[in-house]
């Protein structure tokens, strides 16, 4: 009876092992994101309205600023490839020979953020905006994972989502997007294929011969980002157009300027801690896709169009003091239409 005693009152005493929270687990993804060495098959199903679409993906992942991703389907983007080195973009368009080579470190938050399935590494910003709650456990690529959902605390203008996280590792193995509680996700990007490694060589080797197209500092072909607007501001000697319109919730991430034969391109980039809202204006005068089409494929453009069509963002376009405007990213087209509407340009940015 003595040993019951102890028993019970050591058992009485002791607290019960804690259960993981959802913050946790947000946390956990968010400080192992671009740790893991791996190689791995990524697909993406994507409902627009009754059209469903399929990507697949072949990629090898070494770190965060090097990486490459292969496309193998739909049939008319395969081969396109899409690698990091030393955080520098490439894209190569083997059908036409054509090679973007940015110079410049700026690496790729849209291709992480739209390939990958990445959480903003700024955890207060996703808290302050969404919901956050763990789901039963799943499995994703033989891998045990946390379910973390995220819901928008002001309703569904922007996507709730929600992210399989390996148990192990941290990594996100899965992420699915919906309008509603109620709704099926309208996208669904996950590893068919994962396997870690020790090492990778994510370096693409292209053909002699090809057209390369180099994006270089103060030179013709460009591509800067800055990281403030007063950054961007005092690099063109100038102002930079804003919105007076974003939705609540989104704060400026960055801003990058293209330019492409003699054409500059401003993108702002804005986040809500989990999604996205990219505005782009250039001149109406598209001289440089003239350029494009006429010196190097025809067939480029719709290649470009098949990419962006396979994202999950909605999409608006505009015209406005000889600018043509487009909005896009994870909101509704009217919230994207009245962003792009608030745009004060008194004149074509040069």
């Amino acid at each position: 009876m003595a040993f019951l005693s102890v028993a019970i009152t050591l058992l009485a005493c002791s607290s019960p092992a804690t259960a993981i929270t959802p913050e946790e687990v947000a946390a956990f993804a968010i400080s192992n994101q671009g740790k893991q060495i791996f190689t791995g098959k990524r697909i993406h199903r994507l409902m627009r309205q009754d059209l469903a679409l399929t990507a697949t993906m072949k990629i090898s992942y070494q770190d965060p600023s090097n990486y490459r991703v292969v496309v193998s389907e739909p049939s008319g983007l395969a081969g396109v490839n899409l690698w990091m080195e030393e955080n520098r973009a490439r894209v190569f368009f083997p059908a036409e020979g054509l090679l973007f080579r940015n110079d410049n470190p700026t690496g790729s938050y849209e291709a992480a953020s739209t390939i990958f399935g990445n959480i903003t590494p700024d955890l207060g910003l996703l808290k302050a905006n969404y919901r956050l709650e763990l789901l039963e456990q799943s499995v994703v690529a033989l891998q045990t994972c946390h379910v973390l959902k995220l819901t928008p605390k002001k309703g569904y203008r922007t996507p709730g989502h929600s992210f399989s996280i390996s148990k192990e590792s941290g990594q996100i193995l899965k992420e699915e997007r919906t309008w509603g509680d109620n709704l099926e996700p309208y996208f669904s990007s996950y590893y068919d294929d994962f396997r870690s490694a020790k090492a990778v060589d994510p370096t693409v080797t292209v053909p002699v011969g090809i057209h390369a197209v180099d994006l270089k500092q103060r030179e013709r072909n460009s591509f800067q980002m800055y990281r403030s607007l007063a950054d961007a501001e005092t690099a063109i000697n100038g102002k930079v157009a804003l919105p007076s319109y974003v939705p609540e919730g989104f704060a400026l991430h960055n801003i990058q300027f293209a330019s492409f034969f003699g054409t500059r391109i401003t993108l702002l980039n804005y986040t809500d801690g989990l999604n996205w809202l990219f505005i782009s204006y250039r001149p109406k005068p598209n001289m440089f896709v003239t350029m494009m089409a006429g010196a190097l494929a025809l067939n480029l453009i719709d290649k470009m169009n098949q990419l962006s069509f396979q994202a999950p963002y909605n999409y608006a376009g505009a015209e406005k003091a000889d600018n043509l405007i487009f909005s896009y990213g994870d909101l509704y087209p009217e919230d994207l239409k009245k962003v792009g509407a608030s745009l004060s340009l008194s004149v074509a940015s040069k």
